[in-house]
């Protein structure tokens, strides 16, 4: 062919024999350009090509990840030419379980603009595990897709307890209740919270022992006496120490509980000198099937709203010398 200098130009080879191509080989590809005049070489090169059995792509869809028993699997081949464009022709398909038995298989299944949709109706009593869809063009061509069959799994939530960074001895304390599934939903149940102060966390407490911990020893002594009554059934005796609360979650999963202070200081929950810490425990019970989670938070009450910071120049203090303290209120 004739070529220009300066103009770049392609060289399409066609109708190229297939069966004097081995595929996975390497071809060399020889351009030699000659002079029309003299017929003097100007310019030669070459390059490799790898000669490739791939004319085509076959891609298996299913509209599901993970199917329970007894549910209908819907899946999908398609096929298409090297430029995307769909093509014609006939598949086979075949459906086996784990143990690699075939469940299912359609041969000759007529491809229309490049697609075939097929369904596989599961039993109610399936292997469960990896399943695999296996189509094979008349070329040879082959492709695999796996689904899972699985018994359904309860869905997970976690419980978040939302809490004030502190409060002061004469505020009332409000505890947000969070309960998400992992995908984000509101968990649809009741939430139970529970009010603990800090002197009865390291005791028996009944059903709260079951969770110990939930409720750590902290680092400072806990000197304030509260003493319990601990009831035949296991329960706590209701007058110090202790508060509970159940309410319903709303759509988003959540709920807030107000505690009044006159409850907080009728249970000793905290004192007029401040410095008490009050331990929240929530318990979600999922509605449909009583699944239960935890949560749990801590609060501090103290006697004032604001906290003074000193700030020293120096560890050592020299008589007749000026010694600076700088102090701020936060």
């Amino acid at each position: 062919m004739s070529v220009k200098k300066g103009i770049p130009q392609t060289i399409t080879i066609e109708n190229l024999p297939a069966d004097i191509l081995l595929a996975g080989e390497n071809y060399k590809v020889y351009v030699r350009g000659e002079s029309a005049a003299s017929g003097k070489v100007l310019f030669e090169n070459e390059g490799r090509v790898r000669c490739s059995a791939k004319a085509l792509s076959i891609f298996v869809q299913t509209d599901k990840a993970i199917y329970k028993p007894g549910s209908t699997v819907n899946y999908r081949v398609v096929v298409v030419n090297p430029d995307l464009s769909p093509t014609s022709g006939e598949v086979a398909i075949k459906i086996s379980d784990p143990n690699r038995n075939t469940i299912a298989q359609v041969l000759g299944a007529k491809l229309s603009r490049g697609v075939y949709t097929g369904q596989l109706e599961l039993s109610s009593e399936p292997p469960l595990g990896a399943w695999i869809v296996h189509v094979e063009m008349r070329n040879g061509m082959k492709f695999e897709k796996e689904f899972t069959v699985d018994k359904y799994v309860l869905p997970k939530f976690d419980v978040n307890v939302k809490l004030p960074n502190f409060i002061t001895v004469n505020d009332d304390l409000s505890v947000l209740v969070d309960a998400k599934y992992t995908y984000g939903k509101g968990v649809a149940g009741k939430a139970k919270v529970t009010l603990v102060g800090a002197a009865n966390t390291n005791r028996n407490f009944g059903n709260l022992k079951k969770s110990p911990h939930l409720f750590q020893k902290l680092p400072f002594p806990t000197w304030v006496p509260r003493p319990f009554v601990l009831n035949d059934d296991g329960s706590i005796e209701k007058d110090v120490g202790v508060i509970e609360r159940t309410v319903a979650l709303n759509n988003l999963g959540e709920a807030t509980v107000l505690f009044t202070n006159d409850e907080l200081k009728g249970r000793k929950l905290i004192t007029d000198y401040g410095g008490s810490t009050i331990q929240v425990l929530a318990t979600v019970t999922e509605s449909l099937t009583d699944v239960q989670r935890n949560g749990s938070a801590e609060v501090v009450a103290y006697q004032h709203d604001v906290k003074l910071e000193l700030e020293k120049h120096g560890d050592n203090f020299k008589p007749g010398l000026r010694y600076s303290v700088i102090g701020w209120w936060e």
